[in-house]
């Protein structure tokens, strides 16, 4: 008996971790949320059967995890059955318009699902769409205070009106000029959502969220796919995954997540590509072609990814260097004239809404030596702010949900475990390291321009010292380049499972949190 124990414990020791660690967090949270109990009327009995269910969840994915009668750990079905579990939650408990400027992309992706595919740029930004869909955002709370779960029943009740609307006698029209600058492309999974949910006349309440499921579902077919095409680095882009951020794009009205999803399977395909030193088929140039061209709609700051495809060996094309060639230049001019096409019907949002960022521009182009130290003080002033966010954080839910920086820490210690598992000393050449990391920085320096530019020069100043309005999360596809940059060979023995349920752990954290944001 004491040494089944003994073996047990040895073989458990990090899922009874992380068991204590959610317990201790839960305790420590108890005393955020009491009053907030009291005030409701809320038992305590009540509060910690919710979190023993979602901590039998845990058990549950441990025991698919540790007692399946498999041979190895299957990844991709891990982060579909985990993502799934943990989306459901953050889906179900973050009320609609919680989401980082979600009433915004709420409307952008209304008009679009309108067949509105430019936002109009007349005397103001934006289309004139139902009053409903404000009202249900004002009743909900509105920017002025917080949305809270008694507030979704008076939400719901308010039914769509005709997309012909006037408001107090006037024509109204909703300004979101921060969404108008995005192409269709990246609500394409929203606006699916949405277009159902109208056809049911469904109020404008249960089509946001049908917008939210769509997008989630979206998250979870490409994130699938993206895991199950990596040769490498599973555990360390699973990781990234099921961040607490990526889920909470994932599951809220946002650009981000179906951005996200499709830079990483970009890169699950070029490596793969590589990996398998095989000759490219039409489809698979095709499919890579067609991703590029998405993400050169998506975000321009991330369109330096597509220079990756320099990256595929001569070797791997049926005509050698010249179909190389040929076929990467056609398609990184191709996406370049794409993405500055877009960027040409969205000129009025700036000339409207930005209309600093001329001036902005002409600073940075007349001090380009100046602009450059400003992106270095800026990244060496929040860089600890940066990373601290980058996959947990205090900006989740437009800053509403603070999580304590060291849940978002041990969450970085997680990741950076995850990409040392791995060998990749043979994949890349050194010159690749140094290209692929020219590509990251650009992509940094054209983040922090952009943010430069459209926020930082309209809310604060021209010329500003930093770059004020960025984001951790911003830099996650920067993230996502690390295996093509470092190089990884390492001794260290982790238990996959282990690191998988710390990952559950700190998501449960999470959703506590949010749970008692909104309560």
């Amino acid at each position: 008996m004491k040494e089944k124990l003994k073996k047990f414990l040895k073989n458990n020791i990090i899922f009874i971790v992380s068991v204590i660690f959610v317990l201790v967090f839960t305790y420590i949270l108890s005393f955020d949320i009491s009053y907030k109990l009291i005030e409701l009327s809320i038992s305590s009995n009540g509060y910690f059967l919710y979190f023993y269910v979602l901590l039998a969840i845990l058990l549950i994915i441990y025991n698919y995890i540790y007692f399946k009668k498999i041979n190895y750990i299957n990844y991709s079905r891990i982060f579909l059955l985990t993502a799934s579990f943990l989306g459901v939650f953050y889906l179900v408990l973050s009320p609609l318009f919680t989401g980082s400027d979600e009433h915004n992309h709420y409307y952008r992706i209304y008009e679009i699902s309108e067949g509105i595919m430019v936002t109009p740029t007349k005397k103001v930004v934006g289309s004139i769409l139902p009053s409903s869909l404000e009202n249900t955002f004002v009743i909900g709370g509105g920017s002025n205070t917080i949305i809270k779960y008694r507030n979704i029943k008076d939400m719901i009740k308010i039914p769509l009106e005709s997309n012909v609307t006037k408001q107090y006698g006037v024509e109204w029209t909703n300004d979101y000029s921060n969404t108008a600058l995005y192409s269709p492309v990246q609500y394409l999974p929203h606006t699916l959502g949405f277009m159902i949910a109208k056809l049911f006349k469904l109020s404008p309440y249960y089509i946001g969220m049908f917008g939210r499921v769509f997008n989630l579902i979206s998250y979870l077919i490409i994130g699938y796919l993206c895991i199950k095409m990596l040769p490498k680095y599973k555990l360390f882009y699973l990781a990234i995954l099921l961040s607490p951020n990526m889920i909470q794009c994932a599951t809220t009205l946002s650009a981000d997540a179906f951005t996200n999803v499709i830079f990483m399977l970009i890169l699950a395909l070029i490596y793969k590509i590589k990996a398998d030193n095989k000759t490219i088929t039409k489809s698979t140039l095709s499919i890579l072609s067609i991703l590029c061209i998405v993400i050169s709609l998506c975000k321009i700051v991330y369109l330096p990814i597509v220079f990756l495809v320099l990256l595929i060996s001569k070797n791997n094309y049926k005509y050698g260097k010249k179909e190389k060639y040929i076929y990467s230049i056609i398609l990184i001019l191709l996406s370049c004239f794409v993405s500055l096409y877009w960027m040409n019907f969205t000129k009025g949002v700036f000339v409207i809404s930005y209309d600093n960022n001329t001036l902005q521009k002409a600073f940075i182009f007349k001090h380009l030596f100046e602009y450059f130290s400003i992106f270095l003080r800026t990244i060496s002033t929040y860089f600890s702010k940066y990373v601290e966010c980058l996959f947990v954080g205090t900006t989740m839910y437009h800053s509403q949900v603070q999580m304590p920086s060291l849940v978002s820490w041990i969450y970085v210690i997680i990741v950076a475990v995850t990409l040392f598992l791995s060998d990749n000393s043979k994949d890349f050449k050194s010159l690749d390291k140094w290209f692929i990391s020219i590509i990251a920085i650009l992509i940094m320096g054209l983040i922090s321009t952009a943010i430069y530019v459209q926020c930082t020069a309209q809310y604060f100043s021209i010329a500003h010292k930093t770059v004020e309005g960025i984001q951790g999360r911003y830099f996650l596809p920067v993230i996502m380049l690390l295996p093509f940059i470092c190089k990884t060979k390492s001794n260290l023995k982790v238990s996959s499972s282990s690191i998988i349920i710390m990952i559950i752990a700190i998501n449960i954290i999470t959703i506590l949190h949010i749970f008692v944001r909104f309560i």
